[in-house]
């Protein structure tokens, strides 16, 4: 009865902003006092941001799980950029507010999605699930660790050899003919970290292979400029913490996030700069240091999905946009064809946008992100919405059941992926996000596979009789 209870909260809650957006929404375009219904808007979209928390039984649960990443994105990229533009910047119109509409009914079916899996796996017969562990010994610690040296350091060699030019120049031409897709094999790296990472925290074994381990992860960052890669493995600690040692508690990850914005904002500006360059970082530390409002300005200038979604409405309202009817679903699956075997190869959700939006960025080379919203209003308008959260919802459940369960051979590759779906509301199906998320997941478990065969890791499995 109590899980009944918590799903009716939930529902509860994420309808009831929602319904209440439609009457403040027709409300504004019936009195033109659109003014009057943005601070209310916010408040619920921010209700129904933190009513994603009755989604887990358990507070450890919610920690970096899927309902805690929707809502966190759409603080940052919705609420706090919205604040920026209509309070600092003076910037509003119905486009915005209609924004915040779709944001509620996203998170409404978002909910609905994740409920109705909830409740479907809850009524299967229970049966016995056995606990998979993964096994490490002290020498295939170190032949990992080995390997994970040979794949990173041999990976930004590559790429220096291969593309020359700052930064930004290599991330455009890798992802030129298809050629990401051969650079994306070096992300198998990252499964042999994990491991290593998993092992240390969980049973506090091979001391020295982890901290050496990280060293080179985070050297490896530095050179090539990859502030995602610092961030993840930030939140795979955190995360594989949460889990096996103690509970973190969101004020701790709060706290900690602030040394990320400072990371986040240095590399946006070294990005410009020569590869492997210690000067570049010198650079972007003095800038920093000499005008610290930079991290802000840099961080604002990463959240400009708003103003992409609002102006691509528009645009969509004018009938610039051909509707897709759902064709965004079946382009995401044949993503992993490169463009010269298939000269007519839509364009991905976000650089369609971009396309209309400003052609002139997209014609240098720049996408941003128009979000999950615009990608469902492209296929079937406002149902579109409604239809992309249901499945995002019931994807995410999914996501987390896997994140959560006690086969660690499962969970590992879960916990590799640790803040979905926050790229995918960003990007859309139809987006660099899922077509190389599939490919990089094929990679990982065809990594794992040869680790097995090759006895570089063990596993044990936990049944009645005792471990095998």
């Amino acid at each position: 009865m109590i899980i009944k209870i918590r799903f009716i909260v939930a529902a509860l809650v994420s309808f009831l902003p929602c319904f209440l957006g439609a009457l403040l929404l027709i409300f504004a375009l019936y009195s033109n006092s659109l003014e009057a219904i943005i601070y209310p808007m916010l408040a619920l979209i921010l209700i129904s941001c933190f009513s994603l928390n009755y989604l887990y039984k358990e507070k450890e649960e919610f920690f970096l799980s899927s309902g805690f990443w929707v809502g966190v994105t759409i603080i940052f990229y919705i609420i706090l950029r919205s604040i920026y533009d209509v309070f600092i910047m003076d910037s509003i119109d119905y486009y915005i507010a209609f924004v915040f509409f779709l944001t509620l009914l996203f998170l409404f079916s978002f909910v609905l999605g994740y409920l109705a899996c909830s409740i479907s796996r809850g009524a299967r017969t229970k049966i016995l699930v056995n606990i998979v562990d993964i096994t490490l010994t002290q020498r295939q610690a170190i032949l990992l660790l080995l390997i994970f040296i040979l794949f990173k350091y041999g990976g930004v060699l590559l790429i220096m050899i291969s593309v020359s030019g700052n930064i930004l120049d290599i991330s455009l031409a890798t992802q030129n003919m298809g050629a990401s897709y051969i650079y994306l094999i070096l992300n198998a790296s990252n499964l042999f970290f994990i491991i290593i990472m998993y092992y240390k925290i969980r049973y506090n074994k091979y001391s020295l292979v982890f901290y050496s381990s990280i060293f080179v992860f985070f050297s490896s960052a530095i050179f090539s400029g990859s502030r995602y890669s610092i961030a993840l493995a930030f939140l795979w600690w955190l995360f594989l913490v949460n889990k096996y040692v103690r509970p973190v508690p969101l004020l701790l990850l709060s706290m900690l996030s602030l040394p990320l914005f400072v990371i986040f904002s240095l590399f946006g500006i070294s990005r410009e700069l020569e590869v492997m360059s210690f000067e570049a970082i010198n650079v972007a530390i003095s800038h920093i240091i000499e005008n610290p409002v930079l991290i802000f300005n840099v961080l604002v200038s990463r959240l400009d999905m708003l103003s992409q979604i609002t102006e691509g409405l528009r645009l969509y309202y004018l009938d610039e946009f051909q509707p897709l009817h759902g064709k965004s679903l079946i382009f995401a699956i044949l993503h992993f064809i490169p463009r010269p075997l298939w000269e007519e190869k839509p364009l991905l959700t976000t650089a369609l946008v971009t396309s209309h939006t400003l052609p002139g960025a997209f014609a240098d080379g720049v996408n941003i992100f128009s979000s999950i919203l615009m990608e469902g209003m492209l296929n079937f308008g406002i149902l579109g919405v409604l239809i992309w959260g249901v499945v995002v919802g019931i994807l995410s459940q999914i996501f987390d059941k896997l994140l959560h369960c006690n086969n660690s051979k499962i969970s590992i590759f879960a916990v590799l992926f640790i803040s979905f779906p926050m790229g995918l509301f960003n990007e859309g199906f139809h987006s660099n996000y899922f077509g190389a998320g599939l490919y990089v997941l094929f990679i990982y478990f065809f990594t794992f596979a040869i680790l097995q065969r090759c006895s570089l890791i063990g596993c044990r499995v936990y049944t009645p009789a005792g471990f095998n």
